[in-house]
């Protein structure tokens, strides 16, 4: 018989750093290939997305969860403060699931317990922006009570991106289920 555990989701710990930025470079090559200007895969490197998360995780203001099973990452979510200063208004600034572990509910449980965290912070309302061609997230988010707002804009890379925003005073989250199995 198999012994299955089930993930466990927790706060990331620096000593994640190497398996996130692993995760990212992973999930953003197959995710994005074909969608996204060829020079930008440039900028997926390890080393790149290890910087990143040190300097992310640093910040106390940032919070970030990890889903963990045994040694193995499957995936991450990290929010904070809105990027553009709204003090009421949280940003998703990443959710990420190692290719090989997508359509399993992962990227779902990870976007409400980091949801969870935001409105514990006293967050009021979410933002994010998705690509536009990155139908499987924005599945995620519309299911999850995310909306398209505003028509999509093209960035200074030439990244075509939609911005959803999620107002939990009129929309509340689906609250995460208790975890279970998790020592």
């Amino acid at each position: 018989m198999v012994n299955f555990r089930p993930p466990t989701l927790r706060p990331a710990e620096r000593t994640d750093i190497p398996r996130m930025a692993d995760v990212h470079v992973r999930s953003w090559a197959a995710g994005y290939e074909g969608k996204i200007p060829p020079e930008l895969a440039a900028f997926n490197t390890l080393e790149a997305r290890r910087k990143r998360w040190r300097q992310y995780l640093a910040d106390a203001a940032n919070t970030v969860f990890v889903l963990v099973r045994e040694e193995e990452l499957l995936g991450f979510a990290a929010g904070g403060p809105e990027s553009e200063g709204d003090a009421g208004t949280a940003e998703v600034l990443g959710l990420f699931i190692a290719p090989d572990a997508w359509g399993q509910g992962h990227g779902r449980r990870l976007l409400r317990i980091l949801t969870d965290e935001l409105l514990r912070q006293g967050f009021r309302r979410g933002c994010l922006w998705v690509l536009v061609g990155n139908t499987p997230a924005r599945n995620l988010y519309e299911r999850e009570g995310w909306v398209a707002v505003g028509a999509p804009e093209t960035d200074v890379r030439g990244v075509t991106r939609v911005r959803y925003s999620v107002d939990w005073t009129v929309n509340p989250p689906i609250p995460s289920p208790p975890e279970s199995g998790n020592g």
